[in-house]
């Protein structure tokens, strides 16, 4: 798929979705700048083990974000430093998973994207073959493979353009997500500087999105 604007926030996308798709709080990136938006490659792995995601990692296709469900009670790693530079090696662009990763410096170090409930230095078991693609549920969202995942951490503001909205994607409803979360950038700017003009005294008002700019599949978002 083409990339996404870079004003496109996880915060505009689930505005645009009505709050639907939103992972639960708790998943975090490694690094506090790093942005994903690409289609899901998901995985179910067992709790402490990570085989499903060593299965994965042959068919991951490139330009894929993988999803990892099933580690939120684990108390093992759901990739190390290793399986990191494997995927990015592969054209994998990052990680979402409800679980834990190891050798945080060095997943920071070759930039490759993860958000993770933490860090721990243990190793996984290889034992149970887990599920790879079809749907999983992460953190309260239900995502299917090729659901577009967006997750950031910041909010950096940019009023988005004629081209930016005239530009379509080919992943799996991008191009209605990048029209009702242009609509949403622009609503909020403009919301935020009538406030301004008015001596904080403006009421808040949600901007609100056509049914016809609804994507075709609603993104699964991850904003912390």
């Amino acid at each position: 798929m083409d990339p996404l604007p870079d004003w496109l926030t996880a915060t505009l996308a689930s505005d645009a979705t009505a709050g639907k798709g939103v992972v639960q709080p708790g998943l975090r990136p490694l690094e506090r700048d790093w942005r994903i938006a690409a289609p899901a490659y998901v995985v179910q792995a067992s709790p402490d083990d990570n085989q499903a995601v060593v299965t994965a990692l042959a068919s991951a296709p490139p330009g894929c974000v993988l999803v990892v469900s099933g580690h939120a009670t684990s108390r093992t790693a759901t990739i190390g430093d290793i399986m990191a530079a494997e995927l990015a090696a592969r054209g994998v662009v990052g990680l979402i998973t409800d679980g834990l990763v190891r050798d945080a410096a060095e997943i920071r170090r070759i930039a490759f994207r993860v958000w993770c409930r933490g860090t721990t230095p243990t190793a996984p078991l290889k034992l149970s073959p887990g599920r790879v693609g079809g749907a999983i549920d992460i953190g309260g969202a239900f995502v299917r493979e090729g659901d577009i995942v967006i997750a950031t951490r910041r909010r950096r503001r940019r009023v988005a353009t004629g081209a930016d909205r005239g530009t379509a994607g080919k992943g799996k409803g991008s191009s209605g997500i990048r029209r009702g979360a242009a609509r949403e950038d622009q609503a909020e700017l403009t919301t935020i500087q009538g406030i301004a003009g008015s001596g904080n005294r403006r009421t808040w008002r949600p901007a609100r999105m056509s049914a016809s700019a609804m994507p075709s599949r609603r993104p699964s978002c991850v904003a912390k």
